[in-house]
């Protein structure tokens, strides 16, 4: 079963290659998506469980690489052939189960954030949000930037009003 994913890739990888040769080669990324999708089609749960899990991850697609979409994939088929040699009558489902029970330990489970201009509420808490941040960060480039155009306005009006008043006492001191 490995030795057919990995002319599946090979296919995937040499048919790109003379595609990149011509001039017309896909990018990575979309190829990661090709691949992806050949695999959905599938009708074994574990590969639809797999494709699901990573096209639902926080990875967005552009960033997508043939090689992590194929070492997930990778990933799987060990998974379900692990499960396959340890019960004799290994079944689809045992491989799902399997599969399913990999918990991810980075994903956030908590309540999500609240921030109104959050993109990814689910991914943290409104206090580790990044967008808040940003924005608190930006309103303070503000601030600074209306504080230091306050300060050079007052020092201008301030050098331009002691100007003007001495030039007028020198022309009240010519007239005398």
């Amino acid at each position: 079963m490995m030795e057919n994913f990995e002319q599946h890739l090979t296919f995937y990888r040499t048919k790109n290659a003379t595609l990149i040769a011509a001039g017309s080669g896909l990018t990575d990324s979309f190829l990661a998506f090709l691949l992806l999708y050949s695999f959905s089609t599938l009708e074994d749960p574990v590969w639809k469980l797999t494709c699901s899990n990573i096209s639902t991850s926080d990875v967005p697609i552009g960033q997508w690489s043939f090689n992590q979409v194929a070492g997930k994939l990778r990933e799987a088929l060990r998974s379900m052939s692990q499960s396959a040699e340890t019960s004799a009558p290994a079944t689809s489902q045992s491989a799902l189960n399997a599969a399913t029970n990999k918990a991810k330990p980075s994903r956030y489970s908590g309540p999500p954030c609240t921030y109104p201009n959050c993109l990814k509420p689910k991914t943290h808490p409104i206090d580790k949000c990044w967008a808040k941040e940003r924005d608190e960060k930006e309103k303070e480039s503000v601030k600074k930037h209306k504080a230091k155009k306050a300060k050079k306005k007052a020092t201008i009006e301030s050098d331009s009003g002691s100007g003007s008043g001495s030039e007028s006492s020198d022309s009240d001191t010519g007239k005398t």
